[in-house]
């Protein structure tokens, strides 16, 4: 696998290119990540470790009963889960890298978010199946809000470097 690494403002941007399936890691849910999947669950409730607005609690994949619950993120979302009744949606689960290196920190002297550096994995929503609303966000409404985003983002990393300056 290549990998090339290009440092943008607050983010790091790893691309790879990748050369066959089995570059492609598991999601959660036991399949490579992009693996079209059915899932169908409950939303989280409040005493649930993440986010109960956005987590399904998953127990059942492509029409299989799962041995133990998984929780997963859904994204993109237009407002909270429906607290009520089953949940089922089509998709496939993705991940991204989140936080920043700590080598990163020290070096740019930026404080680390909140979140370490992790993988995080997410479900992405391509239908939804039950029950009928707009709950899924269109692409075009997750790339605005991704854009707006990485400008907070970009805005609070130019703060942080001139507060650094400043020193």
């Amino acid at each position: 696998m290549k990998v090339r690494t290009t440092l943008v403002p607050a983010l790091l941007v790893v691309a790879a290119s990748v050369g066959w399936a089995g570059d492609i890691p598991d999601g959660k849910l036991g399949f490579p990540l992009g693996k079209y999947l059915t899932i169908e669950g409950k939303a989280a409730e409040g005493g649930f470790k993440i986010n109960p607005t956005c987590t399904l609690v998953v127990d059942t994949v492509n029409g299989k009963k799962l041995e133990k619950p998984i929780g997963v993120i859904l994204d993109p979302l237009k407002g909270s889960l429906p607290q009520t009744g089953r949940i089922t949606v089509r998709g496939y689960e993705s991940g991204r890298m989140i936080g920043l290196p700590s080598e990163v920190s020290k070096a740019e002297r930026i404080m680390p978010p909140q979140a370490g550096w992790q993988f995080y994995r997410t479900f992405v929503i391509t239908s939804w199946v039950q029950p009928k609303g707009p709950v899924a966000l269109t692409l075009a409404q997750r790339r605005k809000q991704l854009a707006e985003e990485r400008r907070r983002l970009l805005e609070e990393y130019r703060k942080q470097k001139k507060a650094g300056e400043g020193r």
